[in-house]
């Protein structure tokens, strides 16, 4: 059952939460496709070859508590910052619904070919896999988290502020870095529930006293 719910939550959440959106709004279902570039461009082809190739050739890049910091601040660089060059240069619409639709769909990439792909292969490979509550509890924040840094990305193009790209890349690096500095699962998973949820509470509050929140089409849908 927990396998379930879990592919749930990974797979079918992000679209079906999509499909609704865009349902509600006269936006491009090429959104969604960007938003899985987003993730799969700056890590599938570009960070995770890296990170791989130093590890091949003896490099250590988590040995220390300075590396893991950067490590993790090299993922809310590539993540979120890709994020904005999206908003920025390739969507031709920038709503609200946008935002959400580039979170989910980052999230969706992720949660395809970094999480659910490995296990889908070793089930078919005849391997017997459990898979906790925990980690559908921790699938669910990360979405959150992605929907919350894409909105930080919005914002900062938005407004031509990137005081708020420098913020989403910074509470990405910081849920990042959690793994590092906690060592108790369930302690590491609710901090990381907290900081999605704070950050996504965040953004929505900024948006919502925005004194040009009219121009934001879509809005009233979220807001």
């Amino acid at each position: 059952m927990s396998i379930i719910i879990f592919f749930i939550i990974a797979l079918i959440l992000p679209i079906a939460l999509s499909i609704y959106i865009y349902s509600k709004t006269r936006l491009n279902f090429s959104t969604f496709i960007i938003g899985f570039l987003t993730f799969f461009i700056p890590q599938v082809l570009i960070r995770i070859p890296i990170l791989y190739y130093l590890t091949s050739i003896g490099i250590s890049y988590s040995n220390t508590f300075p590396k893991q910091i950067l490590l993790a601040l090299s993922a809310g660089l590539v993540e979120v910052g890709a994020d904005y060059i999206a908003f920025r240069f390739v969507l031709k619409k920038n709503t609200l619904g946008n935002g959400f639709i580039i979170g989910l769909s980052h999230g969706f990439c992720e949660n395809l070919i970094i999480v659910s792909l490995p296990i889908i292969l070793s089930m078919l490979n005849g391997n017997l896999i459990s898979i906790s509550y925990m980690a559908s509890f921790e699938r669910l924040f990360a979405l959150v988290a992605h929907i919350s840094f894409a909105l930080f990305a919005f914002y900062a193009v938005k407004h031509k502020n990137l005081i708020y790209l420098i913020l989403g890349i910074l509470l990405h690096a910081l849920s990042d870095s959690l793994i590092f500095i906690l060592s108790n699962i369930y302690i590491m998973e609710s901090a990381f529930a907290l900081i999605s949820i704070a950050s996504f509470i965040a953004i929505i509050y900024i948006i919502s006293k925005d004194k040009n929140v009219s121009k934001y089409d879509d809005i009233k849908l979220f807001i």
